[in-house]
């Protein structure tokens, strides 16, 4: 692997489908686990550019790491130097912490390697507040959105990259205006829950 200088290594992440379904201990019991579909590759069902990029069916085999190409929307658990870039901190709560942090790396032209042997597995929990607030306040969707372009234009500033925004094709003006025109209203109102800037919610 050599230099880990501008390298972040890709920790493959998974889900238990059930709760009291028992945490896999090493790859073996995790490959057993995936063929019976009682752990999926994280956020699949509903969010699969999150961690798309990793590959889990190279990973199921590999002996050696592996590196990956970036996409838009990779937000992958990684293991890098301390002194790397930090997380942009206007993205508090939820939504795009991790997918903004790796896309700063990318354009900083890390190289994002798989490791072959290691992996974490996200156990099922109750939604935390912070989704809950992004499923149900249309402005705090919107807050996000406003963050993102501003974060993606100043990313393609510093770093003279060319990241383009294409959550549905949809601009910040089209959704102000498409908001403005069904009556926009504050939260606690009934609304229609919007196309989500990150993953869906179960009931979309």
């Amino acid at each position: 692997m050599g230099s880990l200088k501008k390298k972040a290594l890709v920790v493959p992440a998974f889900e238990i489908q059930k709760i009291g379904t028992s945490i896999p201990r090493n790859k073996r019991q995790l490959l057993s686990k995936l063929e019976d579909k009682s752990v999926i590759p994280f956020l699949s069902s509903v969010w699969a550019p999150g961690h798309a990029p990793t590959d889990y069916e190279k990973w199921k085999t590999a002996e050696e790491s592996y590196q990956v190409e970036w996409k838009p929307d990779y937000e992958p658990y990684i293991v890098v130097y301390k002194d790397v870039v930090g997380y942009n901190e206007k993205f508090v709560g939820f939504g795009w912490n991790k997918v903004s942090h790796v896309m700063e790396l990318e354009a900083q032209n890390y190289q994002f390697i798989v490791l072959p042997n290691v992996f974490i597995v996200h156990t099922p929990h109750t939604p935390s507040y912070d989704i809950a607030r992004f499923r149900s306040s249309p402005i705090y969707r919107l807050c996000l959105q406003m963050l993102k372009e501003e974060f993606i234009m100043k990313l393609n500033k510093n770093y003279n990259r060319h990241f383009v925004y294409t959550n549905s094709s949809i601009s910040l003006m089209n959704v102000y205006l498409r908001r403005r025109k069904r009556n926009f209203v504050l939260p606690g109102s009934q609304t229609t829950v919007e196309t989500n800037t990150d993953y869906p919610s179960n009931s979309e």
